[in-house]
């Protein structure tokens, strides 16, 4: 028979709750995990997927037909990759004991008030294992390093907040580099910034001269993405406290280390698929343990579960989530570090 534990059971209201609550976030484009790569669902916790070697698409075979015989033929070739989705889950307990102590809007709860924890600590959790992932050296088909002066060599480029430096030219130039080995239509044209490098850009002098004399000469995320001849400009601004849960709030609080999730001074340039295809391909996607958890397994609002454990008195409250972030074609990206100086 199962335990008190283990008879958890959804909580519509407090999905509500969690909803509300990433409606209510001051700006939902803080976090970036789900904005970058498609979400493709799937129905077991691991599996295989077709990849289609571009080599074989981008070769040309056609000739003239013999007469009497036969055509040239080519052979539709695939290889195979692999997904492992990894459940991902946060707890939080409310005490029997503690519940007419609770202090909060007269509209609150101490159970939404946990919840609300555990969706910041997930969709903290899901940037940093995005980052982890794909916002690094050694992972797509070109790294670029920024360099504060002087002539860069073939695999370097003059950090932005050098004036001399040209963005947009060098931004354009690997876009139709990366584009002459996998086609124009997959030229890498979204861009994902750290804080420092699109504070850098939407102030470099060469972007702000393009701008007109009647122009507010400020640049947003979109303003930024036409002058730099981008589809997507993303910035990747959220934060987390990478100190340890002391026995107090005092404790906690003066152990505190902010720090941002993805590299400040850093930035990726990678094509993204509009939607998940088993036919085109895509930098990356994000492979969803739907059998698990329904159509939402890589949304951490998307169902609350709850439970009584009367012997230790007390109520507890789950967020799962269950995906596996894979790099599908790395041929696809071009990832700079330290394209500014900090």
């Amino acid at each position: 028979m199962p335990t008190p534990r283990q008879l958890g059971t959804p909580n519509n209201f407090l999905t509500n709750v969690a909803l509300s609550y990433a409606g209510s976030l001051p700006d939902p484009n803080i976090y970036i995990a789900d904005q970058v790569f498609p979400v493709v669902g799937v129905d077991l916790p691991s599996g295989k997927y077709k990849t289609f070697p571009r080599e074989v698409f981008f070769q040309d075979n056609v000739g003239p037909r013999p007469r009497g015989g036969y055509p040239r033929q080519v052979e539709y070739k695939m290889a195979e990759d692999g997904y492992t989705t990894t459940i991902r889950s946060l707890e939080a307990t409310i005490k029997w004991d503690e519940r007419p102590s609770y202090v909060g809007p007269p509209s609150g709860s101490p159970e939404a008030a946990n919840v609300r924890l555990l969706q910041q600590q997930h969709l903290i959790n899901r940037d940093r294992q995005w980052a982890n992932t794909y916002f690094k050296t050694d992972v797509w088909g070109r790294d670029v390093t920024g360099i504060a002066s002087g002539t860069p060599n073939a695999t370097q480029t003059l950090q932005w907040d050098n004036d001399d430096s040209d963005p947009i030219s060098f931004l354009m130039t690997e876009s139709f580099g990366a584009a002459q080995k996998v086609g124009a239509a997959y030229a890498p044209r979204t861009l994902i910034l750290g804080v420092n490098a699109y504070i850098r850009l939407a102030n470099h002098p060469l972007l702000l001269s393009r701008l007109g004399v009647n122009n507010t000469r400020m640049l947003d995320r979109t303003g930024l993405a036409t002058l730099l001849g981008v589809d997507k400009v993303l910035v990747a601004q959220a934060t987390w406290n990478s100190g340890p849960e002391k026995e107090t709030i005092a404790a906690t609080t003066s152990a505190a280390s902010w720090n941002w999730i993805v590299g400040a001074n850093d930035a990726l340039l990678v094509y993204t698929a509009p939607m998940p295809s088993t036919d085109a391909p895509s930098g990356g996607y994000t492979f969803a343990w739907r059998g698990l958890l329904g159509a939402q397994a890589f949304n951490p609002m998307a169902a609350v579960t709850q439970g009584t454990d009367a012997r230790g008195k007390f109520d507890w409250y789950q967020l799962d989530v269950a995906y596996d972030y894979k790099v599908v074609a790395p041929e696809l990206g071009v990832f700079f570090s330290g394209v500014v100086s900090g």
